[in-house]
């Protein structure tokens, strides 16, 4: 089985290395590949969080499946973060 919580790491590890990637390239003038590695920094940041809430999509499609259901203050976090990174999105277009 994966450990969700190693994968996450990597994820978070690899969208930090990516950002800084991105960064270096754009002050070198590498504008189109600099914005190649923030959109991989991007794809893996949100990464995390979709696998965090990923059982409850398939839950939801498989009720036969089991899985624990969260606590409300599980719910509560994941709805933050969730919103959070909605409204962040929002708010640039």
């Amino acid at each position: 089985m994966i450990d969700i919580g190693k994968q996450i790491e990597h994820w978070r590890s690899g969208a930090v290395e990516d950002w800084n990637v991105a960064n270096s390239l754009v002050e070198q003038g590498k504008i189109r590949h600099g914005l190649f590695f923030a959109h991989l920094a991007l794809d893996l940041e949100q990464r995390d969080l979709l696998a965090e809430v990923i059982p409850f999509n398939i839950e939801g499609r498989y009720p036969e499946l089991y899985f624990p259901a969260p606590t409300p203050t599980e719910a509560d976090n994941y709805l933050k973060k969730i919103g959070g990174l909605l409204e962040c999105l929002n708010n640039l277009f």
